[in-house]
């Protein structure tokens, strides 16, 4: 019999190539291409119906892809083109649902112990790969109870548990916290993050919370109408992304996007009174560009009734939160919509300050949404 407890687990790269998948003729998934190296933490990351789900499902087994196909290292697992899909079984996968999806019959340790049991593991090997994890989880006391005896947060832990178990090279998480409480969210993704490390699995997680890929991802590709907008890690997504679809998704709060028209060599915004978004620009006369800029370098002047500069606009503030010792302050910019910039003190709602724009934009996108660089 073999010796799963003396078996060293090896984490898989992940591969998706020009993978598509489409329900009645609709898209839901169109050409992904991304790779993953072995013992990474992706996060497929988006607005619902963006597919991150449906990816995650064929990544699985759950569902065949209609064209392109899918690596775990060197092994191909599924294959639009030729019809090859192996079975989600044979995937070496675990995979954690966002329904506990617990056998209710069985005690804790029962649930642990199940799929080790199929998996063939003798009885000594099992007992002790149970206490393990248990203890991993922090639910060893919980063994002799049934999942009608557990809060929510224990029940995810007890699945989590039973999924990484029988050592999967490759951990799946379909919006596993949502179901939770905001702080056992993050006390438990948290403890995600500290399993993937221990498992030294290949972990693909999908959320639509951004706050939760910036927290626990190695690599994050945000997905939007089916297609890849981005790929890379949290420092690039958010350091320089590349359409303003990821700069506005992404942040807490999200960067700042004001659209502007080119006149003179100057990107002039008409929602903020003319106000310069930036200058110094060799593009057509009369081109739409959009600037973006980080909400910590908007500046609210400390006095009221002060007349606009070039580079700036009068905004109503809306809101105040305090933040990490600062205050992220929404404010309402006329036709420019709202937005926040970060401040060093609180500041009234209701009261209307001068809004100053740094020299330069931190990028500047184009109509079609994509980063924008002078020509040359």
């Amino acid at each position: 019999m073999k010796d799963p407890m003396t078996t060293t687990q090896t984490a898989a790269s992940i591969s998706l190539e020009g993978l598509a998948k489409t329900f009645g003729g609709q898209p839901a998934v169109a050409g992904l291409d991304l790779s993953l190296p072995p013992g990474a933490f992706l996060v497929l990351l988006g607005p619902s119906g963006c597919g991150k789900t449906t990816t995650l499902r064929m990544i699985a087994g759950l569902e065949d892809p209609t064209s392109g196909r899918i690596r775990f290292g060197d092994r191909v697992i599924a294959d639009g083109g030729s019809g090859l899909s192996v079975p989600a079984e044979r995937r070496g996968i675990g995979m954690v649902f966002q329904s506990y999806a617990l056998w209710p019959h069985m005690t804790v340790r029962a649930n642990v112990e199940w799929p080790l049991k199929v998996d063939g593991w003798s009885a000594a090997d099992r007992r002790a790969r149970v206490q393990e994890v248990l203890a991993m989880l922090g639910i060893d006391q919980l063994a002799g109870r049934h999942p009608a005896q557990l809060s929510g947060g224990q029940q995810q832990r007890v699945a989590i548990a039973r999924t990484v178990a029988p050592r999967p090279k490759v951990l799946l998480f379909d919006e596993p916290l949502s179901n939770l409480d905001a702080r056992l969210r993050v006390d438990t993704r948290a403890e995600l993050v500290q399993v993937h490390l221990a498992t030294g699995a290949t972990s693909v997680y999908v959320t639509h919370d951004q706050i939760e890929a910036l927290a626990m991802a190695t690599h994050i590709a945000v997905l939007r109408g089916g297609r890849l907008e981005q790929f890379g890690t949290p420092d690039d997504l958010l350091q320089r992304p590349r359409t303003a679809f990821v700069a506005e998704f992404l942040g807490s709060p999200s960067a700042v996007l004001l659209e502007g028209e080119v006149r003179g060599g100057t990107l002039r915004s008409a929602s903020l009174g003319g106000a310069a978004l930036a200058g110094g620009l060799d593009a057509p006369e009369g081109t739409v560009l959009t600037a973006m800029y980080r909400p910590e370098r908007l500046v609210l002047a400390a006095a009221e009734g002060e007349p606009a500069p070039e580079a700036g606009a009068e905004v109503t503030v809306l809101e105040a939160t305090p933040s990490a010792g600062r205050f992220v302050v929404t404010v309402a910019a006329g036709a420019a919509g709202r937005f926040s910039v970060v401040a060093e003190q609180r500041i009234a709602v209701g009261a209307k300050r001068r809004l100053v724009l740094p020299p330069a934009p931190d990028a500047l996108f184009d109509a079609a949404g994509d980063r924008w660089e002078p020509a040359g």
